[in-house]
């Protein structure tokens, strides 16, 4: 069964992790969306990697969501905008280095 992940934040931690995702979803039949707040950097990952660059909603679909962003400020801001979005079931792992709780 292919899959759906999506990336937020494509910084020097999760640019690489996002393109290991984009080598994984060539292989298998899948999909790995990417967004990051410069919408220029996404699409650069696209280009290189393979990836599709969304706006953060078009993310929302993602069957799972991996976020790494520069603190939990941020995961708590996309995770404001995104909460009513999300399907049933979406699993969300956040890499960010941000406060644990």
């Amino acid at each position: 069964m292919s899959r759906t992940t999506a990336f937020l934040g494509l910084g020097a931690m999760g640019a690489p992790m996002a393109a290991h995702l984009a080598r994984r979803a060539c292989e298998t039949g899948g999909r790995a969306l990417v967004w990051n707040r410069t919408g220029a950097r996404a699409g650069a990952h696209a280009r290189e990697h393979g990836s599709e660059a969304v706006d953060l909603f078009g993310a929302a679909g993602a069957d799972v969501i991996f976020s790494c962003l520069p603190t939990s400020r941020e995961v708590d801001e996309v995770l404001a905008v995104l909460g009513g979005e999300l399907r049933p079931g979406t699993v969300w792992v956040d890499c960010t280095s941000g406060h644990p709780e």
